[in-house]
C-alpha cells in the first residue's frame, strides 16, 4: 500500500515493526485476548512482531488502524488467505478496549472493505467471530455483513468451548461505502 486510506475516523496505512511492538500493550488487555482469534495471546514485543512477519511471509497484508484526529494508534487489521481462483479474502481486526464503541472499528472495517473491493479486486470477504461476541457483530452487520452460519464450540477461551459464527460480505452489500 502506498498511501493511507481514510475513513470517516480513521486512517489505516501499511504495519511497521515500531508500531506493532508500539500497540503490544492494547492488544494484551485482559478484556481483549478472549476475543483474539489468531496471534498469540498475551504475548512480548519480540512474539508478537515474530507472529506478524510470519503472518506477512504466508501472504497475509496488516494495517495499523489510527485515529485520524492525531494519528494515534487504536489497533491492526489485516486482510488474508487470499485465494484468487475465487476473488476472496479473510478480514481480521481488533481495537484496543479505550477505543470501543466510539465507531472506530466499524470505520476500519468499512474502509478495509472498500480497499479490498475496488483496489484488489475481490468479489467476497469473509470473517469469523465469537458467537458471544455482541458489539463486533453489530458492527460487522453496521458495514454489511451477513452471517453464514454457526461452528459449534470451535474455540477454546475463558475455560470454556465457544461457538463462532461466520460473516461475509460482498460489494453490493457495503454499507456506507
Amino acid at each position: 500500500m502506498d498511501s493511507p486510506l481514510d475513513g470517516e475516523l480513521v486512517r489505516l496505512r501499511a504495519a511497521d515493526e515500531g508500531t506493532i511492538r508500539a500497540l503490544t500493550v492494547l492488544s494484551n488487555d485482559p478484556e481483549l485476548i478472549p476475543l483474539a482469534l489468531a496471534g498469540i495471546f498475551p504475548a512480548a514485543e519480540a512474539a508478537r512482531v515474530a507472529w506478524w512477519r510470519g503472518m506477512v511471509e504466508a501472504g497475509a497484508t496488516f494495517f495499523i488502524i489510527e485515529r485520524i484526529a492525531d494519528a494515534r494508534p487504536l489497533g491492526l487489521a489485516n486482510l488474508r488467505d487470499f485465494d484468487t481462483r475465487r476473488d476472496n479474502a479473510g478480514l481480521g481486526i481488533w481495537i484496543g478496549k479505550p477505543f470501543w464503541d466510539q465507531g472506530f472499528g466499524k470505520d476500519a472495517v468499512r474502509t478495509l472493505c472498500r480497499y479490498a473491493f475496488d483496489d484488489m479486486h475481490v468479489r467476497s470477504i469473509y470473517l469469523d467471530v465469537r458467537a458471544d461476541n455482541s458489539r463486533a457483530i453489530a458492527a460487522y452487520r453496521a458495514v454489511g455483513f451477513s452471517e453464514e452460519g454457526l461452528l459449534r464450540e470451535h474455540t477454546f477461551a475463558d475455560g470454556a468451548y465457544r461457538d463462532m459464527l461466520g460473516m461475509a460480505i460482498t460489494r453490493p452489500e457495503l454499507q456506507g461505502a
